[in-house]
């Protein structure tokens, strides 16, 4: 794989955008004193960090790793990335390590935090900063969020020093800033796990057309849908997003990849399929972070019929798990939502950001449509995947 020069400064920017946002978003939590959803906004910034620690760990204690290594790695993150990145700019052989370690950071940062973000926004946890920035949204707000923006004049106090109300609004962008630029970097990933790194050679535009549109639609339905069930459903929502992970995993596993490997797909596949494209038993980049280019030297490639048949177990469970699991669990826990302000004994929070008839008529809606499209495209883009298997470089 031959990564640009121009690709690695775009990808750099996107991942310190990322970063730097989620942390300035976590510590305006904690200036706010949401110790709780600081914590798990900053945690998100160091898990790829800490997955490296942990992978190799495991090889070193296989004689075939450094804990040190590893250790530095975790406690220097994200530092230690932007300088494998700026590092592989003069050194080719460098480039592979640098890629996998941005994908990583995509799929397991800035994944699970553009859903947290979004399913803070949507039951109403807001900073000061961010109600200031919702002052001028008129009647779509909820009442109650609606006066508190609209009283929202105090002074802000951040690092010790204190802004005035004029001012206080620009952390409120950045908090904003944060779930675009994650929704950015978790796109970015997916185009280039599946389409980039593969190699697919030049007269695939038509799969291109299909293909992007296909993953912005695909993240767009999935982070929003998740994020309103997590808003309304609270902690029983997690049995759901256990469900979407199982069945990734299973549908791995059926594709001919090892556990190990599809318990990884089934992690980063929560917002956008990955791993359709891929041969069971090519190197997924963690053995080329290690300079291991190969699972193993006795294995061969497998034939096109078993990676076409891999692709569309992939793309199908990716829709159907959308449309037959995830659609019914929205619906489900929006008609809860619109009861329990009737019924106080239901276990269901009652709090959203927009008045009920936005949710009920616009943003439900809206992703139903969302959801229609994203399938309509998929089924073209799994088409263009088949067609164009032979000019994969594997």
């Amino acid at each position: 794989m031959a990564v640009g020069a121009c690709c690695l400064v775009a990808f750099l920017l996107i991942h310190c955008a990322d970063q730097a946002s989620d942390v300035m978003t976590a510590m305006v939590f904690f200036a706010q004193g949401l110790t709780l959803e600081g914590c798990a906004t900053l945690s998100f910034v160091f898990v790829p960090g800490f997955v490296v620690f942990i992978l190799e760990l495991r090889e070193a204690m296989l004689g075939r790793g450094q804990f040190f290594r590893g250790l530095l790695y975790m406690l220097l993150y994200p530092v230690y990335t932007w300088i494998v990145i700026l590092y592989s700019l003069y050194h080719l052989d460098w480039r592979d390590k640098a890629m996998f370690l941005v994908v990583l950071e995509g799929f397991l940062s800035g994944s699970p935090q553009l859903i947290l973000q979004l399913s803070l926004w949507f039951k109403g946890i807001l900073t000061g900063p961010a109600r200031s920035v919702l002052a001028n949204m008129g009647d779509v707000l909820d009442e109650e969020i609606k006066s508190g923006a609209v009283n929202q004049t105090q002074d802000f106090q951040f690092l010790g020093r204190e802004y005035d109300s004029e001012v206080s609004p620009v952390f409120g962008w950045i908090q904003v800033s944060s779930i675009f630029i994650s929704f950015t970097s978790v796109l970015a990933s997916g185009i280039f796990f599946n389409e980039i790194e593969n190699g697919v050679e030049s007269g695939t535009f038509y799969r291109t057309f299909i293909g992007i549109p296909f993953f912005i639609l695909t993240v767009i339905y999935r982070s929003a849908s998740i994020a309103l069930v997590i808003c309304f459903l609270k902690w029983w929502s997690s049995v759901i997003i256990f469900l979407f992970f199982f069945l990734t995993v299973l549908v791995s596993v059926c594709g001919g990849d090892r556990f190990n490997r599809a318990f990884m797909y089934g992690l980063w596949s929560q917002l956008i399929p990955v791993g359709f494209s891929r041969d069971p038993v090519e190197s997924i980049g963690y053995k080329i972070y290690r300079q291991y280019y190969l699972a193993d030297t006795n294995e061969t490639k497998s034939s096109t019929d078993l990676l076409k048949q891999r692709a569309k177990f992939f793309v199908n469970l990716h829709l159907m798990i959308s449309s037959v699991l995830l659609l019914p669990c929205l619906v489900a826990s929006t008609v809860l939502f619109n009861q329990a302000k009737v019924y106080s004994w239901m276990d269901v929070n009652t709090m959203f950001i927009f008045r009920p008839w936005i949710l009920n008529m616009i943003i439900v809606p809206g992703l139903g449509v969302i959801l229609a499209f994203s399938i309509l495209l998929g089924r073209f883009y799994l088409t263009s995947v088949y067609h164009n298997f032979k000019r994969i470089q594997l």
